[in-house]
């Protein structure tokens, strides 16, 4: 009888130890899905080295969670990703009443914009056309080389498309949120200055007009943003965040591929 009890609990370990591990394996599966692989065509170039413009990465100094904010964070049932949230809780604390039994309270903290949720995303390689290097060699005998020279500089502007009142905060958590996915690297703003050139010859040939046109790419993002009525709740000293009334409005935005030209060339007689 001891033997069999003694079989079954076993049994019941070895399960359990086998469920933890799909679990994890789940759990990592799931994570990897999460970054998405999007492959940059052959006609794409980085010019971050030739770019005659500089262009900023537009990361705000944005407050890093203080050890009491990060605990909150970290036991909120409700992802918060909103930078201006983090700052107003960092300015928080909570102190042991003097008699802490049975002291309770919810402090309302207003309503915000908390997270961003993405449902789908693409890039437009051809989004804006940027310049335009033109070779008439329709007179010519022989092969000419054509390669990529801006003419002028050109400044493309992305960003959102849906109306929202914390429009950088909005755009900041979608970027965010799209650059940690897919690794590219993305820009509300992002300009070419001219003279920026690329030495990648193509060939026009004789009696040929060739035309090289240059694209600034974009990433068209969209998803849903989670709006909702932030309380903090306190019982001693312990403290809790709480997220109530949440909504969910549809929300979109392009950005920007900084320092990547995309050249078409083609040939015509």
């Amino acid at each position: 009888m001891k033997y069999t009890f003694r079989c079954k609990l076993l049994a019941l370990l070895f399960l359990g130890l086998i469920v933890c591990m799909l679990d994890g394996t789940m759990n990592v599966s799931l994570a990897e899905e999460a970054e998405e692989t999007i492959e940059v065509p052959d006609y794409v170039y980085d010019v971050s080295n030739e770019n005659t413009v500089r262009n900023g990465g537009e990361n705000p100094s944005y407050e890093e969670p203080s050890e009491f904010t990060r605990e909150l964070l970290e036991d909120s049932e409700q992802v918060i990703q909103n930078p201006e949230l983090v700052r107003v809780l960092n300015r928080s604390s909570v102190s042991p009443w003097p008699v802490s039994f049975g002291q309770r309270a919810s402090i309302y903290l207003g309503s915000w914009p908390v997270a961003y949720e993405s449902n789908q995303r693409s890039v437009n390689w051809e989004y804006e056309q940027i310049n335009q290097n033109p070779l008439d060699n329709r007179g010519g005998q022989a092969a000419k080389e054509l390669t990529y020279k801006q003419q002028e500089t050109k400044t493309v502007n992305g960003g959102l498309t849906t109306a929202h009142e914390n429009k950088h905060v909005v755009e900041y958590m979608m970027r965010k949120q799209a650059k940690k996915d897919t690794k590219l690297p993305l820009v509300s703003e992002a300009s070419i200055g001219e003279g920026t050139a690329k030495n990648h010859p193509y060939a026009v040939g004789a009696k040929q007009l060739g035309n090289l046109t240059g694209y600034m790419p974009a990433l068209h993002e969209s998803g849903e943003l989670i709006h909702g009525d932030v309380y903090m709740n306190i019982s001693g000293k312990e403290a809790n965040l709480e997220i109530r009334n949440i909504t969910k409005q549809e929300t979109e935005a392009w950005f920007l591929l900084k320092d990547q030209v995309a050249l078409k060339f083609n040939t015509h007689e």
